[in-house]
């Protein structure tokens, strides 16, 4: 199994949203700033449950963000 782990900054505000099944969940972005400073890569993310819930609560644009 692969394992990636990314270090960057959140790159919109937060939006925590709720399925039909009553889960929260939460898409984002965040920029990764390359290697010596040659500009960033942009992930998409996805968090769910009591994981976005968190971020909702603690995290803003901008923020900087360990996924």
């Amino acid at each position: 199994m692969n394992k990636c782990c990314f270090i960057g900054n959140l790159v919109k505000d937060i939006d925590l949203q709720t399925s039909k099944g009553g889960k929260s969940y939460l898409n984002n972005s965040i920029a990764v700033s390359r290697k010596g400073g040659d500009g960033s890569d942009f992930f998409n993310i996805t968090a769910f449950g009591k994981t976005a819930e968190v971020i909702s609560k603690y995290f803003t644009k901008g923020s900087r963000i360990g996924i």
